[in-house]
């Protein structure tokens, strides 16, 4: 599988694992992070720095990351987004255009080494993320 650049997207894909990564220049300025195994993709990490927020630098990072990940496993049973509550808008946007859902009700931020990490686990509706992405 190996590493794949295009433009300014920087694809790997090793090891049940795609990372994409979106340069500006010479600089990396979002990245996001895609585990899969046995049916179940996991948005692991998903990241852009503040002053390239709100410009769909995101969004084509994670779309890149599900469409490569598509073309080797198909259609996912489930699709979970691990989420440390930064940027509340993320939180926003996942549930109105994915349903997500906590599998938790209340989502707690990381600040001792004993949280609990499933308060950061949502759950997406697989079909309308693929219908989001066009996948």
């Amino acid at each position: 599988m190996g590493i794949h650049a295009d433009n300014n997207i920087v694809i790997s894909l090793a090891n049940d694992h795609c990372m994409t990564h979106i340069k500006h220049n010479s600089d990396i300025v979002c990245k996001c992070s895609v585990n899969y195994s046995n049916g179940k993709w996991s948005i692991s990490s998903w990241f852009t720095d503040k002053e390239y927020q709100h410009k769909g630098l995101g969004k084509k990072a994670l779309e890149v990351a599900l469409q490569t990940i598509y073309k080797v496993t198909g259609k996912p049973d489930s699709i979970e987004y691990i989420w440390n509550g930064t940027n509340s808008y993320v939180g926003d946007w996942i549930t109105k255009h994915f349903d997500a859902k906590c599998k938790c009700p209340l989502v707690v931020l990381k600040e001792t080494f004993n949280d609990d990490w499933e308060s950061h686990i949502y759950e997406l509706n697989v079909d309308k993320v693929l219908k989001y992405f066009n996948i």
